[in-house]
């Protein structure tokens, strides 16, 4: 072997040599970095870790005014007997309101005069409830399903159940009495959100009223 072919074998060797290390340091990194991820995993599903939650990655959104509330989870319906309620008839078939507050007035609701909407409303029932009597709102709603409970800014103690153009009629006699006898927990939908807490809170004029529950701010004159 001449020189020049040992400079060569020696240059290509050189080569062979750093594309080697190239190579098993790669190796080494990937090697480390999987090693670290079955580490995690396994201390994860050991629940010695835990993964961040969802309540550290976002706030929880709470329902304001016009947005579906939900009810107190376990919460059973409330006695009729406490709570007040008045029915309004949002659409242009005359007579709706009336029926209806019959039918919850036999159901021991404490009824207040029907009376007409404001403005026609699109949909079936609307109930709407301040925060303090959401839960006195889905004890009314049993009897309208599909009904939405709707927070509002009133703040008296009155439920307004606002009969949209969709309503036509109430329900069977026989399914009103098996709602008026079940005590299963309030259900809200899909689609609710949880009261703002600090809604909840009173405040220094509604610790000092004692009015008596009120004509809902939407209505506008007796019902036909």
């Amino acid at each position: 072997m001449n020189p020049q072919q040992s400079r060569r074998r020696t240059a290509r060797q050189r080569f062979l040599d750093a594309r080697q290390s190239k190579q098993n340091l790669t190796f080494s990194v990937v090697a480390s970095v999987m090693a670290v991820l079955v580490i995690a995993a396994l201390l994860v599903i050991t629940n010695i870790i835990s993964m961040p939650s969802e309540e550290f990655s976002k706030t929880e959104k709470t329902a304001g005014l016009g947005d579906i509330v939900c009810p107190t989870e376990g919460t059973t319906p409330l006695p009729a007997d406490t709570i007040h309620v008045q029915v309004l008839n949002a659409t242009s078939q005359s007579g709706l309101a009336s029926s209806v507050t019959t039918m919850l007035a036999e159901q021991g609701f404490v009824m207040q005069d029907p009376a007409n909407a404001a403005s026609e409303l699109t949909g079936t029932v609307e109930i709407d409830v301040s925060p303090k009597n959401i839960d006195a709102g889905y004890t009314v709603a049993r009897f309208f399903p599909d009904a939405r409970v709707v927070l509002s800014e009133g703040t008296d103690e009155v439920v307004q159940v606002i009969l949209g153009t969709f309503f036509d009629s109430l329900l069977p006699k026989e399914d009103i009495e098996k709602i008026a006898e079940s005590q299963s927990a309030l259900k809200g939908s899909d689609s609710c959100l949880p009261v703002d807490p600090e809604l909840l809170a009173p405040t220094t004029s509604q610790t000092g009223n004692d009015d008596q529950p009120g004509q809902g701010s939407q209505s506008q004159g007796q019902s036909e």
